[in-house]
């Protein structure tokens, strides 16, 4: 994961939490950055490959269903590419990025009375509006499908392991894109 995707998946969760943050049903949330897989014990299946965000000190912590939340979600990095553009004489000047991602949503429809694809609609917004982020310039979020075939989206991210997920559990993934463009050498990197 770049730093890149990193400061725009913290604005996209920023934008959630403003958009649920006063609503009853979203109490028991838990918002994620971008996870990677890693092998785990997963729902008694040892050595599975499954979802996990990292700290700072290298922990991982475990970004999958749970029950403890009637919200969670987390992002997954696909595909990164970059470009240069060319400035004054030879030099590069300015890197444009595009990160191709996904946002992957569990939720209890018995606490959370909306449909997969009325809480896409619900969560699109998140994705919008101004993204003012410190060293980037002209930052752009294209949203692309949502995969609501729960039990696909629960073996492409827990292979191996038998579905689980009740009838109220819900469990999808929308694709969306991050494009923006930085001048070389000044972006931040310290935490």
């Amino acid at each position: 994961m770049s730093i890149f995707t990193k400061l725009v998946v913290a604005k996209i969760n920023e934008n959630i939490e403003a958009l649920i943050k006063g609503s009853r049903s979203f109490q028991r949330r838990q918002l994620y950055g971008v996870a990677t897989k890693q092998a785990g014990d997963v729902y008694g299946v040892p050595n599975v490959g499954a979802p996990y965000v990292f700290n700072s000190d290298g922990e991982g912590v475990f970004t999958g269903v749970d029950d403890a939340y009637d919200f969670l979600v987390y992002h997954k990095a696909g595909a990164m590419t970059a470009s240069a553009s060319k400035g004054y004489g030879d030099q590069n000047k300015e890197l444009t990025v595009r990160a191709d991602m996904s946002l992957v949503i569990y939720y209890d429809e018995s606490k959370i009375c909306f449909s997969p694809d009325e809480m896409t609609l619900i969560l699109m917004p998140a994705f919008f509006g101004k993204f003012v982020l410190p060293d980037i310039q002209n930052c752009f979020i294209n949203l692309g499908t949502a995969s609501f075939d729960k039990e696909a989206v629960f073996a492409s991210e827990f292979r191996l392991v038998p579905f689980k997920l009740s009838a109220e559990q819900q469990f999808f993934r929308v694709s969306y894109t991050i494009e923006g463009s930085y001048k070389i050498g000044c972006l931040n990197i310290c935490d």
